[in-house]
């Protein structure tokens, strides 16, 4: 699982890289889910670049690129992906836009282990 969650929020950094504004602020955090917490999230923050907002209705599926960012290279999959990775470790993969951000959370279910 471990190795799943790098390359998860390795797809997430890519992707904020890729598509936000030039020489923009991208922030991330790392904490338990506000909404549930039992289980932990990562939080990725960028502003919008040329291709603007996602179109939500499309966002997690194959192949999905915006209109405005064919010019750029990429396959349309890593979102994608990480949605779908995230669901095989009962966790999801969520996006909203809050105010001028594009927000995207990563949660997971948090797994205790006890010594012995």
């Amino acid at each position: 699982e471990p190795m799943l969650l790098n390359v998860m929020i390795n797809n997430l950094l890519d992707n904020a890289l890729a598509y936000s504004a030039p020489n923009s602020e991208i922030t991330y955090r790392l904490g338990c889910d506000p909404a549930n917490p039992k289980q932990a999230m990562f939080e990725l923050r960028n502003l919008p670049g040329k291709p603007g907002y996602p179109d939500e209705s499309k966002l997690f599926q194959k192949y999905y690129r915006a209109a405005a960012a064919h010019h750029r290279t990429g396959s349309g999959l890593g979102l994608y992906l990480v949605k779908h990775l995230a669901m095989l470790c009962n966790g999801d993969l969520r996006y909203r836009r809050e105010d001028d951000w594009v927000v995207f959370e990563l949660v997971w279910p948090i797994h205790h282990t006890t010594e012995t």
